[in-house]
Formats: C-alpha cells, structure tokens, sequence
C-alpha cells in the first residue's frame, strides 16, 4: 500500500506542471552545488533544496547516543527519502503552478535519481527485497517525464579545496569516495537518457552561479 501510494501521487503530479521548467542539480558530494544552488536562490530562482540530508539530519538525530551514522541503521530510510521527495515536488508544483517562478524554472537540488545510485552504493547486496528493489526501479521509471532533460552536474573541486566535512554534516566521504560516487552519479544519469551540463571549479561561488545562469537562460 505504501508503495502504490507514492507511485499513484507521482503519476497524478505530471498532469498539473506541463509548464513549468524542473532543472536538477546535481553532481559529486561537496562539489559546492548547494552553496552555489543558495546562491541562485538569493537571485530569485525558486529552489527545492536537497531532501535526502534533511531527512538523514532527522533520522540521525532520532538515534541512541554513540550509535554510529550509517544508513543502515535507519529503518526503511530510502522510502522515507523517496517519500520527502515526491512531497517536496508536489509542494513545489502547486506553490509555482500558483505563483509563477523566476522564468518558469524550479531548481532541484538533487532528485530521486540520485536517491537510486545511494541505494545501491550504502547498502550489502541482498539487503533490499526484490519488492523493493522493483519499486525503486519503477519509482525512477515514473518520475523521468517529470523533469528536463537537461541536467546541470557539478564537478568535484580540486583535492586541497575539498573538506568531507564541513559542508554537509551527514556526509563524509573521502576524496576518492566522493569521486566514485560523483562517477556513478553521472552515469546513472546518462543511462536514464538526460544530457548533463558540465560545471567545473571555479574561483567562487558567485562566479559558479553565473555559469549555471547562463545555462539557464537556455532552457
């Protein structure tokens, strides 16, 4: 039942955003995406902002003392972020389809897409039931027609200005990690048929932001 219910709200929420313009963000971990994606959001641009670190922030604080970060030791923490995300779209939607965005575009800072690759990167083989994982594939499946094709991916910064930890407290992978996973990222991505904007290194955040503002002055 609670599979057919975020299923059933993904297939209803297509009927009402033909209109709008839904970018995602994406990239490597701490790549500075959600630092230069905040800074979009002070120049106008309606942002979703990244709904898995929300959730793992809750669910991590829901914890025993000691107990150790993973995200294993949340019970059925990938349906809880696939749940957030369906309800964070489906508030964005109706918040823009009432009140028209900054040139018609909703920023996505990550997506379901990038909740798939995680699940398949944390978690032992065999962990997930085949129902599961069956419902992971059609949540994916469900939610393509969603979203632009193009895609804005965020490249990882150069090795001495990396920080595991700073950025994103539920985070800390090493620099070789964030590279993997970053490269399955990609991948999963141009697999699934979207076509990814490259966005290397620059100097500041402000001069990230207006490289990915002239590309979205192209949608």
């Amino acid at each position: 039942m609670y599979i057919l219910t975020l299923l059933l709200c993904l297939s209803t929420l297509s009927l009402y955003s033909a209109e709008l313009i839904k970018v995602i963000i994406t990239g490597h971990t701490l790549s500075g995406k959600t630092s230069t994606i905040n800074e979009l959001k002070a120049r106008g641009y309606y942002v979703v902002d990244e709904t898995a670190t929300a959730v793992l922030a809750q669910e991590y604080q829901k914890l025993p003392e000691n107990t150790p970060h993973h995200p294993m030791q949340i019970e059925n923490l990938q349906h809880k972020i696939f749940a957030a995300q369906i309800d964070a779209y489906e508030k964005a939607i109706h918040e823009c389809s009432e009140h028209p965005p900054r040139d018609n575009l909703i920023i996505f800072d990550r997506a379901i897409f990038d909740t798939y690759v995680y699940s398949s990167i944390f978690y032992p083989d065999g962990f997930f039931s085949t129902e599961e994982r069956e419902f992971f594939k059609q949540i994916v499946s469900e939610s393509l027609p969603n979203y632009s094709k193009k895609v804005i991916f965020c490249e990882i910064v150069p090795e001495a200005h990396y920080n595991g930890t700073l950025s994103n407290p539920v985070r800390h992978e090493e620099y070789e990690q964030s590279i993997a996973i970053g490269e399955q990222i990609r991948n999963t991505y141009q697999n699934l048929g979207f076509e990814l904007h490259s966005i290397g290194f620059q100097e500041t955040i402000s001069n990230k932001a207006d490289v990915i503002e002239t590309i979205l002055n192209d949608y």
